[in-house]
């Protein structure tokens, strides 16, 4: 029998949100001591948008895996949400706000649009699916991102 939990993200109401959106998704203490926080970098609005292309999301999780790094030591990991309308990035509890996620985002997905080629992406040897990227639908999709910058943090805008 299926242990009866709470995940957060399954009791988001994706209806009501509008994206794109910076939202805190999680937060919670470490046994042992320190804390985690799992953020959630929304692109495409759920179930009404198509989808991010799975080549896409693949190559905005590779790029913020490398730029989110430039502007925080805090990043433990960047993953392409399942449903592919964005990205969860989890962090140590140091990266405390959605507002503190945000800036360390817009950096990132800024260096994103500076990208020439796919960190990571470089051969069989550094990607499971080294062939599955699109750096072109990446940028794409930063550049609508970015575009409601002012309004990331309004997740029910």
């Amino acid at each position: 029998m299926i242990k009866k939990v709470v995940v957060e993200s399954f009791e988001l109401d994706h209806d009501a949100v509008v994206a794109p959106y910076i939202r805190k998704a999680g937060d919670k203490e470490i046994p042992g001591g320190g804390r985690v926080c799992k953020y959630d970098l929304r692109f495409t609005q759920p179930n009404v948008e198509p989808h991010l292309p799975i080549e896409t999301a693949h190559s905005i999780e590779h790029i913020l895996a490398f730029t989110l790094r430039e502007f925080s030591d805090d990043i433990i990991g960047v993953s392409p949400m399942g449903c592919l309308t964005g990205i969860y990035v989890i962090t140590t509890g140091n990266i405390a706000t959605a507002d503190d996620m945000k800036e360390i985002a817009v950096q990132g997905i800024r260096r994103l649009l500076e990208c020439e080629t796919v960190p990571g992406a470089e051969s069989s040897k550094s990607c499971g699916s080294y062939l599955l990227h699109d750096l072109e639908g990446a940028k794409k999709a930063a550049q609508a991102f970015l575009a409601n910058e002012e309004n990331l943090l309004n997740v029910f805008a």
